[in-house]
């Protein structure tokens, strides 16, 4: 007959001390390497919608030119126009996929939280509820991402994104950018930027 442990003709098996370890062992390394690797496929999703959005802003930024036939005056520090804002303004929109428009943003679901622009100022509650629900519409595009109209006081608008929407972890420098005109071209600004995200400016440069 076949013998146990310990002989050369049985079968040799687990204790179940040694199956316990084996798994504590497994156990300690999923829990040393999951977050890693969840926050390595994190940054790589938002940059991969970062990259997404930038390419429809940009390509709605040049087709207002290529519509309207000429460049309105509408870039920071180039003698801007309100009204010439508003025509650049319309067509940039009307450019872009747009499957939900909000009017009231917060209650119509399209934003589920942004802070203050500077986040120096982020504790202040009325500059955060004036941002957030001034009379300049929200947008939804086609691809999730949205697009807020922010008036700074400034003749050119400032175009907050969010690449993801309403989802997570809605801060500055992961999902959350804003962007403005400049010297005709789409340009982004490094000014907001929340503790470990990525400026704008690196993002931009990368692809």
């Amino acid at each position: 007959p076949l013998q146990g442990r310990g002989s050369g003709r049985g079968t040799k098996g687990f204790t179940l001390a040694e199956v316990l370890i084996t798994l504590g062992v497994i156990g300690v390394v999923a829990a040393i390497t999951m977050p890693i690797l969840i926050h390595n496929i994190q940054k790589f999703t938002l940059k991969q919608q970062f990259k997404r959005t930038y390419n429809t802003l940009s390509n709605a930024v040049n087709k207002v030119y290529t519509d309207l036939e000429y460049r309105p005056s509408c870039s920071y520090g180039a003698n801007e126009s309100r009204s010439e804002c508003k025509i650049f303004t319309k067509q940039f929109i009307n450019n872009l996929n747009v499957v939900k428009k909000c009017t009231i943003p917060k209650k119509q679901g399209c934003i589920k939280y942004i802070r203050a622009l500077m986040p120096d100022n982020s504790s202040s509650p009325g500059y955060t509820q004036n941002y957030i629900d001034n009379k300049n519409y929200t947008y939804i595009l086609t691809d999730g991402s949205m697009i807020m109209l922010y008036d700074d006081g400034h003749e050119a608008p400032i175009y907050i994104i969010d690449t993801n929407g309403p989802k997570g972890p809605n801060k500055w420098g992961y999902d959350q950018y804003y962007f403005y005109i400049y010297n005709n071209k789409l340009a982004c600004s490094n000014d907001t930027i929340d503790e470990g995200g990525t400026k704008c400016s690196d993002m931009v440069k990368n692809f």
